[in-house]
């Protein structure tokens, strides 16, 4: 295919990206999220109609603790994005440990 086209082909795609943002309908409006309103919705009347609270709100659970004894917790570190920057050794002094690496006891 490159033989018989050596400056490339050019096709069409479809991006579905932000398929809340396609313009379809008779109207071409918008479609919008899959709510009532069609908008993000922060106050949902559709869950406090069901009982729920109508804003979103964390509720911490608390595990037996006799059971579960240990609490996976985790963050990103800000320095390193996946495994990048990991070999420069100025910055493993800024994370948990000399060395780059955690330390015993300190998670």
């Amino acid at each position: 295919m490159l033989r018989a086209h050596p400056g490339g082909i050019t096709t069409h795609i479809v991006n579905h990206e932000k398929k809340y943002a396609l313009r379809d309908g008779p109207d071409n409006k918008p479609r919008g999220f899959a709510t009532e309103t069609g908008k993000v919705e922060i106050y949902s009347e559709r869950l406090l109609r069901h009982g729920y609270s109508p804003v979103p709100q964390y509720i911490e659970e608390s595990p037996n603790q006799d059971a579960f004894p240990l609490r996976l917790t985790t963050m990103k570190n800000a320095l390193f994005c996946h495994s990048q920057h990991r070999s420069l050794v100025s910055l493993r002094p800024k994370i948990t440990g000399s060395n780059g690496h955690c330390q015993q006891g300190s998670s």
